[in-house]
C-alpha cells in the first residue's frame, strides 16, 4: 500500500506467508444456534431459481389423472427442537382439502420469537382440477388434539396447480428425455450465470459448494403441442473470507495469533465435501487442499490518522505499534 503525507510517501509491504493447506474444517449454517461453537465456521446458504418450459409436438392422447402439486413453506412456532415429518404427513386447506409431503422433512426449531421454517413439495390426494386452489394456509391434521396443531402450519409459496383428469395430449417419451435434458442444461447456465451477484466482496463460493435439483413442472396442453416445464433449485454456500483465512492459518501457521489474515488465493485451494454435499443441512464437514498464500491486515485509516502530521523521525515509533507490517519504505 502507498500513502502520501507531508511530502513523503510511504510505501507498505504486509508480513506475508505461504503454506501447503491440507486439512478438514467443520461448518454450521448462520443462525442454527445462538452463538457458534468454537473452532466451527458458520455459513450462509443461498438459492436461486429459475424455470424453463419447451414446446414439443403432441404424438397423441391419452387419458391421464394428474393431481395438483405445489410448493410450500412449513413453520415450527412450537419449540426450539427440530420436528421431523415423515413422507406422507397430510396437510389440509382450510376447506379440508388434503395435500400431503413427497418427501419426509425436519423442521428447525423457532429461534426467540422466530419460527423455525423449512420448504416442502406437497402433492394432492385426489386427482383433477378441483385441487388447483392457488395459494393456500395449511394445518397438519396428524397433531389434532395436540399442542402442535396451532403451532405448526404451512403457507403456500407457489400455487397449487397442474391437477388434471381426462383425455390429454401426450409426447413420445423418447422426445421427453431429449427435452427434459435440454431444459435442464439451460437452467444450469441460467442459474450458474446469476450466482456471482448473490455472492457480496467478503465473501467465498467454491466450485463444489453448489448444487442444483431439478423439479419437473405439470405439462400444459398448447394446441397441438405440450409444453414441458422444469424449475431449478440452485443451492449454495458461502464463507467469509477472513473467518475461513482464520481458520487455515490456525492449522497451517505456526506461532499464528488470532491476527486477522487473509488467503490472498482462497479461489484456488481445492473444496471438497465430506459425504453427500446438501447446502439445506445445518452441519458441514470439508477439506481444502492447495498451495495457500498468507497476508496479515491492519487498519488502514488508523494507520494514516496515525501517521498525519507526524515528522519523518516519528514513523518508526507509529510503525512499531503495527506487528503485520513487515516492512516501510519512505520517499521524500
Amino acid at each position: 500500500s502507498l500513502y502520501f503525507f507531508a511530502g513523503a510517501e510511504l510505501t507498505v509491504v504486509p508480513k506475508q506467508a505461504t503454506a501447503f493447506v491440507d486439512g478438514t474444517f467443520p461448518g454450521i449454517k448462520t443462525g442454527t444456534s445462538s452463538s457458534t461453537p468454537v473452532g466451527v465456521l458458520p455459513y450462509d446458504v443461498l438459492t436461486l431459481q429459475d424455470t424453463q418450459t419447451q414446446n414439443l409436438p403432441a404424438t397423441g392422447e391419452e387419458n391421464a389423472s394428474v393431481p395438483a402439486s405445489g410448493h410450500v413453506v412449513v413453520y415450527n412456532n412450537y419449540s426450539t427442537a427440530s420436528q421431523r415429518l415423515i413422507k406422507n404427513t397430510r396437510f389440509s386447506t382450510p376447506e379440508g382439502l388434503i395435500f400431503r409431503i413427497s418427501d419426509s422433512v425436519t423442521v428447525p426449531g423457532k429461534k426467540g420469537t422466530v419460527p423455525g421454517s423449512v420448504e416442502a413439495v406437497i402433492t394432492a390426494d385426489v386427482a383433477g382440477e378441483s385441487y388447483n386452489v392457488g395459494l393456500k394456509d395449511f394445518t397438519i391434521p396428524g397433531f389434532k388434539g395436540d399442542p402442535r396443531y396451532t403451532a405448526f402450519y404451512a403457507r403456500s409459496k407457489t400455487p397449487l396447480s397442474g391437477g388434471f383428469s381426462g383425455i390429454q395430449k401426450v409426447i413420445a417419451d423418447a422426445d421427453r428425455a431429449k427435452a427434459k435434458t435440454s431444459i435442464e442444461a439451460k437452467l444450469t447456465s441460467e442459474l450458474m450465470k446469476l450466482a456471482p451477484g448473490q455472492i457480496a466482496n467478503d465473501q467465498i463460493l467454491f466450485d463444489r459448494a453448489v448444487k442444483i435439483d431439478f423439479a419437473q413442472l405439470p405439462e400444459e396442453a398448447n394446441g397441438d403441442s405440450v409444453v414441458l416445464k422444469e424449475e431449478g433449485t440452485l443451492s449454495l454456500i458461502v464463507f467469509n473470507k477472513q473467518a475461513l483465512s482464520s481458520s487455515i492459518a490456525e492449522q497451517h501457521i505456526k506461532d499464528y495469533k488470532d491476527e486477522p489474515i487473509l488467503v490472498t488465493n482462497l479461489d484456488k485451494l481445492l473444496f471438497t465435501p465430506k459425504g453427500d454435499f446438501r447446502p439445506s443441512v445445518e452441519t458441514l464437514t470439508f477439506t481444502l487442499a492447495g498451495d495457500a498464500t498468507f497476508e496479515w491486515l491492519y487498519d488502514e485509516l488508523t494507520l494514516k490518522q496515525g501517521l498525519a502530521g507526524k515528522p519523518r523521525a516519528d514513523i518508526p515509533a507509529v510503525l512499531s505499534k503495527y506487528p503485520m507490517i513487515e516492512k516501510a519504505d519512505i520517499s521524500i
